[in-house]
């Protein structure tokens, strides 16, 4: 009834020439796609279907085979044949399975076939190509995986901004408050790694929202490099001299090297680099850094004497996950560095020599433009603002109310956005700033009653999480934002430009 020729055996359909209304119910089990046998009970295919011939048998008719032999390619029956245990349970229990002869996975059915005496006497076959629907199941629940992941993280992410705010801030206090140079330094070590720490909160919120946004600044490479070998002294210096090993380390930087980018990604990069040229120095060793320019490019080199890599391995080490330090690694920190340096429009590429070390060369753009003391400087405010600040969390009133006090600022703070809008109705102030999450009223709806009340209020909405003023039209109410964690310079800014556009408003 159905032609099997060399004509037709790519092709997962028979043709029939039978009229539509002719065609009968095995007709119908020779046209579906899936493939079908019908087995005796000593495993023989009685019959098969026209898929069957066709995936099983390549094109040639699979009766009179045995099951196990066309569908496992097996001398012997299937140990995980679920035959039996359907049987028993009365439930058709479906296997899934990869067949290496077609690089395919298949999903398969049987249905025994029972007599009167409720024994077997044979069964069927049922079964279909799974890899399809395999990919789109493990895409699927990759979404749903990443979806959930970029839920708790940004969530995560929000909380840490609270807490690096509380740090940063006091940070920046305490530094108006002293002369003393140890102390000094130590603040701004603390800074920089409260920086860095916001940074990285800063990738997963982009993670989280599937979008990167690159902060562009002019940065000093060999003040960058010599900042990051300060911060990692205890891996590179302390840590080994407490297990009797020496690690060295020696720089040969141009101190007018310029390039421009995220100085934390540089930072993390370098950090990266000089951890794993320790993890190469088992018994200690000399880990080198250079910076030097050459033909419009920064040229940054950091060797160490350490054990080296084979030619194979040099081949993977930018490759996510893949790691040297077993259980010790997560093999994220290379990938990162490529990542980093490929963001900027550089390059990376390693020499290494089993035995006598490894050097990791990065080449970055010039920048163009030179770093000017004015840049970092904050315009003076020409006037004292009453603002107002509403937050849900103490310590980030008290932070940002020492801030905008030591500016010379009044300012009036309150937990509840209910008790703040209260106080408004009953005052006159310049600026409102808002967290925009919180429990009893959320910093959109303070915006939109305080702008009804006074329209040329200028409002500022701060947050932990990711602001985009264009959701929701927020930018129709909103005039300013800033992030946690806030450093005082931005805070400077803000006000600066609130009082301006409030003198403008005032003057037209």
């Amino acid at each position: 009834m159905v032609d099997v020729t060399s004509e037709n055996i790519n092709n997962p359909f028979p043709f029939i020439e039978k009229d539509i209304n002719d065609i009968g119910f095995e007709d119908i089990l020779h046209y579906t796609s899936d493939f079908i046998l019908l087995c005796n009970n000593d495993y023989d295919v009685v019959k098969s279907n026209h898929a069957a011939d066709i995936i099983l048998g390549q094109g040639q008719s699979i009766s009179s085979h045995k099951c196990y032999k066309v569908l496992r390619g097996s001398n012997s029956p299937c140990t995980d044949c679920p035959l039996k245990e359907t049987f028993r349970q009365g439930v058709v229990i479906p296997i899934t399975y990869y067949d290496e002869r077609l690089d395919e996975y298949f999903e398969e059915r049987t249905h025994p076939i029972a007599s009167k005496s409720n024994t077997i006497k044979g069964f069927v076959v049922q079964g279909k190509n799974a890899s399809k629907l395999r990919e789109i199941g493990q895409k699927n629940a990759q979404e749903k995986k990443l979806s959930a992941l970029g839920r708790i993280s940004s969530g995560v992410a929000h909380d840490f901004n609270n807490v690096l705010t509380g740090v940063l801030g006091r940070v920046q206090l305490l530094r108006n408050q002293t002369k003393d140079t140890y102390i000094l330094e130590g603040l701004e070590k603390i800074e920089k790694a409260a920086t860095d720490g916001a940074a990285k909160v800063k990738k997963i919120q982009d993670f989280s929202r599937a979008k990167a946004v690159d902060v562009q600044e002019t940065i000093n490479v060999a003040e960058t490099i010599n900042d990051v070998i300060e911060m990692t002294r205890s891996k590179w210096k302390d840590g080994p001299i407490l297990q009797g090993i020496i690690v060295d380390m020696k720089t040969d930087l141009d101190e007018n090297l310029y390039i421009e980018g995220n100085i934390s990604d540089i930072r993390n990069l370098t950090t990266n680099l000089i951890f794993n040229a320790v993890d190469a120095m088992p018994d200690g060793g000399l880990i080198t850094i250079t910076a030097e320019e050459y033909n419009q490019l920064a040229f940054i080199r950091i060797s160490d004497t350490g054990t080296g890599m084979t030619e194979d391995t040099i081949e993977k080490i930018f490759d996510p996950f893949y790691t040297t330090k077993g259980l010790r690694g997560t093999g994220l920190g290379l990938s990162e560095v490529f990542g980093a340096i490929t963001r900027h429009k550089g390059k990376i590429e390693v020499k290494s020599t089993v035995g006598r070390g490894s050097t990791f060369i990065i080449t970055l753009p010039l920048s163009k433009m030179q770093k000017t003391n004015e840049e970092t400087k904050s315009a003076g405010i020409t006037k004292c603002a009453k603002i107002l600040i509403i937050d849900d969390e103490d310590y980030i009133l008290e932070i940002l109310s020492e801030m905008l006090v030591s500016l010379g600022h009044q300012v009036s703070t309150y937990k509840s956005g209910k008790q703040a809008l209260s106080a408004f109705s009953r005052d006159i102030f310049d600026i409102i700033i808002t967290d925009m999450g919180m429990p009893d009223i959320t910093g959109e709806d303070i915006a939109v009653q305080v702008r009804e009340i006074d329209p040329g209020i200028q409002i500022v909405l701060m947050s932990g999480w990711d602001i985009n003023l264009e959701e929701k039209n927020l930018h129709k109410i909103v005039n300013f934002t800033f992030g946690k964690p806030f450093v005082l310079d931005e805070i400077k800014k803000v006000i600066k430009n609130a009082l301006a556009a409030l003198k403008d408003y005032h003057n037209k």
